[in-house]
C-alpha cells in the first residue's frame, strides 16, 4: 500500500446508517478530494461497512479506525482483508491499535485473553491471539 497523503475523514456517519446515504457520502467525499475515509469498530460487521464504502469509491483509501481486536479473530481479519484487497485493489488499511480492555474474565472467541500481534507476510500485520498472555493496563506482547 502506498503511503497515505491529504485529508481524511473520520465518520461513525460512515459506519452506521442508511446504505444507499453512506454511499453517496463516501463518492462525494472522493469527488471532493479526501484521500482516506476513517469508520469506527464497535460492534457489528465492520467488514461489511468497508466493502460499502470501497464499492462506492474508486481510489479513496478505506480505513478501520481502529479495528476492535476484542471482536474479531486473526483469521476473520486475514480473510477478510484478502478479499477486499482482491475485490478493491490496495485500499483497504486495517487500523489497529490495542484495543479497550474487556470485562474483566471475559475472553476473546478464540479463547485469548490478549492479543499478540506478528508482522505477516513482511509490511502487513497478522493479528494472532496468544493463549496464555495475561491481561494488563498497558503491556502488549509482540
Amino acid at each position: 500500500m502506498k503511503p497515505l497523503e491529504g485529508a481524511g475523514i473520520w465518520s461513525s456517519q460512515l459506519r452506521y446508517g442508511e446504505a444507499g446515504a453512506i454511499g453517496e457520502a463516501a463518492a462525494e467525499l472522493e469527488a471532493l478530494g479526501f484521500r482516506a475515509l476513517w469508520i469506527p469498530d464497535t460492534g457489528g460487521e465492520v467488514f461489511d461497512a468497508v466493502e460499502r464504502l470501497l464499492s462506492s469509491t474508486t481510489t479513496i483509501t478505506v480505513a478501520t479506525g481502529i479495528l476492535n481486536l476484542w471482536m474479531h479473530s486473526p483469521e476473520e481479519t486475514a480473510a477478510a482483508r484478502d478479499r477486499l484487497t482482491r475485490d478493491h485493489g490496495d485500499r483497504f488499511l486495517v487500523g489497529i491499535r490495542r484495543s479497550l480492555r474487556a470485562a474483566p474474565g471475559a475472553r476473546h472467541p478464540a479463547g485469548a485473553r490478549y492479543p499478540v500481534l506478528p508482522t505477516y507476510p513482511p509490511g502487513n500485520l497478522l493479528l494472532r491471539w496468544h493463549p496464555d498472555a495475561a491481561v494488563e493496563a498497558d503491556h502488549l506482547t509482540v
